[in-house]
């Protein structure tokens, strides 16, 4: 059986304050194989470590469109745009 760190081999960078971009990217790899579940479950860790994470929301969005779910996918990218706005306004502050 393995153990959880061994399982999860992102959980200690996680914690280490980088982990949103490294579960997004691990959400996408599993969505490349076609591992919705898997790529779902990163994608909430990934938003689970900062909310504002845009590739978790983009993969988000994407594994709800092939999932057939266009109102959560759509919902998804809604809040992508609102963290770019938001995001462009800080930067022009």
């Amino acid at each position: 059986m393995l153990k959880r760190f061994e399982a999860y081999p992102l959980d200690s960078l996680a914690v280490a304050g980088g982990g949103a971009i490294l579960w997004a990217g691990q959400g996408t790899m599993h969505a490349r194989s076609g591992d919705l579940l898997g790529a779902l479950q990163c994608f909430e860790r990934a938003l689970e470590c900062n909310v504002d994470c845009l590739d978790a929301w983009s993969g988000l969005s994407e594994i709800f469109e092939r999932m057939q779910d266009r109102r959560r996918a759509e919902a998804c990218l809604e809040v992508c745009r609102r963290i770019r706005s938001a995001t462009a306004r800080e930067r022009s502050a």
